[in-house]
């Protein structure tokens, strides 16, 4: 014999879930439709831009010649320090110089790769040793 009585609570619970489902589902569409009817054409901005490893050549050669090439430009060490360097997939911790002619403004900067191999990373003239005033310019 069935009970009917439970079937009955059981169908109103089902009705009830049934309009809270389209309920819900009413609200969630109209939520989305006005933020996309209020967007302004400014609330979108692209990913930032992140620096990338690349490739470029430099100038290589033993310590010893890039070390002519500085005494040569009658060049002064003006700052030693340590970075990072990725050579293929490894990273590998150099110290590199900055080298300064203060007569010419001629500078070089040098990384001291191994005991075989020095590369001048970059040489250029001009110096500005207060980074305020390029900075304001």
């Amino acid at each position: 014999m069935k009970d009917y009585g439970k079937r009955d609570a059981f169908d109103k619970i089902d009705k009830f879930g049934a309009q809270l489902l389209v309920a819900f589902t009413c609200t969630i569409i109209l939520l989305v439709g006005l933020n996309v009817a209020f967007a302004g054409p400014n609330d979108y901005s692209p990913p930032q831009e992140q620096p990338r490893w690349v490739e470029k050549p430099v100038q290589c050669a033993s310590p010893n010649a890039v070390m002519k090439r500085i005494e040569r430009d009658n060049m002064l060490p003006m700052m030693a320090m340590t970075g990072n360097a990725r050579v293929e997939e490894e990273m590998y911790s150099l110290p590199y110089g900055f080298f300064y002619n203060p007569d010419t403004g001629y500078w070089l900067f040098v990384e001291f790769f191994s005991p075989e191999t020095s590369c001048i990373i970059g040489v250029g003239q001009g110096v500005n040793f207060d980074v305020a005033d390029d900075l304001s310019s």
